[in-house]
């Protein structure tokens, strides 16, 4: 096998993947539950009578921000790990 074709993974890079991965988590389970919400309860009503309706708004925004900070983590790897094996 050539030097290209046999690319070593950096240790860094799978951890980086993987917490990546583990982030991605919340944010999966934020959108379950919009789209549960969404589905089964009158958002206008929700929003206009419910007083907790603007925490669990804000929880959401919270669990979106760490997903795309997981996505950003796993697009980095990624770039890192092409990188790599373009200077070899």
């Amino acid at each position: 096998m050539s030097e290209q074709q046999r690319r070593t993974v950096s240790a860094l890079n799978v951890v980086m993947i993987v917490v990546g991965a583990l982030l991605l988590l919340p944010g999966l389970c934020a959108l379950f539950f919009v789209a549960q919400t969404i589905a089964t309860e009158d958002v206008v009503r929700l929003a206009t009578r419910d007083p907790y309706f603007q925490i669990v708004l804000v929880v959401w925004a919270i669990c979106l921000a760490i997903t795309l900070v997981g996505v950003l983590l796993i697009r980095y790897a990624m770039r890192r790990h092409r990188r790599q094996g373009l200077e070899s």
